[in-house]
């Protein structure tokens, strides 16, 4: 009965933390695919920028957050924004956070207006760049679809749990008799596919969103990676 116990809990922290960072990462990657393309459609108008900041933080790297107030008209009333882009959050991914401020801090110390896109029909929502950060949606994928997918998991060993006997689940296995032949394991086979799924949803999009930043930007890194012989040729 200890045991059982053990494990329920043990899957109940994995399913609330897991489904707690899965939450968030849904929640990212949604919003900038949503935001994206909602601001297709919006109107390209001048603003003055009032506020330009580029907030570095030290960790393990340093990360950066290009931040900005900005204001603008639309049917001759004023209004502020300050949504640079739709991927919200400090990063080093790319030279995106470090473009944006220079081009705010530019437009600031010589006054000149900057291009916004407005929603016109609800003019307080504004962006500086419209367009999709690739790097930052391929490192929220993982996120997005591992987190959700072991809480998931956890849920199903917790519902599996309880409606197993206390006597089942304390019960030792029974030694199966040796067979002339060795057939397919098929449970094997779909652990084996579910670590090469989880493992290529966490590499590709750490090695998309990180490789070019520390090769010079060259996209080429990420096909050689696939064939090392290459790189090895060469």
């Amino acid at each position: 009965m200890k045991s059982k116990a053990i494990v329920i809990l043990s899957a109940f922290i994995f399913a609330v933390a897991f489904g707690v960072v899965g939450w968030f990462g849904v929640s990212s990657l949604a919003a900038q695919l949503q935001g994206w393309a909602k601001a297709q459609s919006w109107q390209q108008v001048p603003a003055t920028v009032v506020e330009a900041e580029l907030i570095k933080t030290q960790d393990e790297g340093t990360t950066y957050r290009a931040t900005a107030r900005y204001r603008y008209q639309v049917n001759g009333k004023t209004y502020e924004s300050t949504r640079v882009g739709f991927s919200e959050g400090s990063d080093n991914l790319g030279t995106w956070q470090e473009d944006q401020y220079a081009q705010l801090a530019l437009a600031k110390r010589s006054e000149e207006p900057i291009n916004v896109w407005v929603d016109t029909d609800s003019p307080t929502q504004a962006v500086i760049d419209r367009g999709i950060r690739w790097e930052a949606i391929a490192l929220t994928i993982p996120f997005a679809t591992l987190f959700p997918l072991v809480s998931f998991g956890a849920i199903f060993v917790i519902f599996v749990m309880l409606r197993t006997p206390v006597d089942k689940f304390n019960a030792k296995p029974a030694l199966a008799k040796n067979k002339p032949e060795i057939k397919p394991n098929p449970s094997q086979a779909a652990v084996f596919w579910v670590f090469g799924v989880f493992w290529n949803l966490i590499a590709f999009p750490l090695a998309f969103g990180l490789i070019p930043r520390a090769c010079g930007q060259s996209w080429t890194w990420l096909f050689i990676l696939h064939f090392p012989w290459w790189a090895l040729a060469s």
